[in-house]
């Protein structure tokens, strides 16, 4: 893997103004647009665009590899947070 595929952008679920974002399963909702349903119905999210939580925020962690494999998808993301001025953590490609 490269450095490019290692780095992560982590979207958090607070606003630019420092409040918290709505609705609250928001990255499970974006995450799911990359998400596939296993046999047994439940979803896996794709190792590229995972929702977690830190520090009691919600948040998506996206992978750099995104931009390489799906650029149009990795922008679509990037273009999400910067709409709804949430805060990103990393150094997006």
């Amino acid at each position: 893997m490269s450095r490019e595929e290692d780095a992560a952008v982590v979207i958090q679920g607070i606003t630019e103004s420092g409040g918290r974002f709505r609705p609250s399963d928001w990255a499970e909702r974006l995450a799911g647009n990359f998400a596939r349903v296993d046999w047994d119905r439940r979803v896996v999210y794709s190792r590229e665009v995972t929702p977690a939580t830190r520090d009691g925020v919600m948040c998506l962690v996206v992978l750099g590899s995104l931009a390489r494999d799906n650029p149009s998808a990795y922008a679509e993301v990037l273009d999400f947070a910067r709409m709804n001025k949430l805060v990103c953590i990393g150094e997006p490609t």
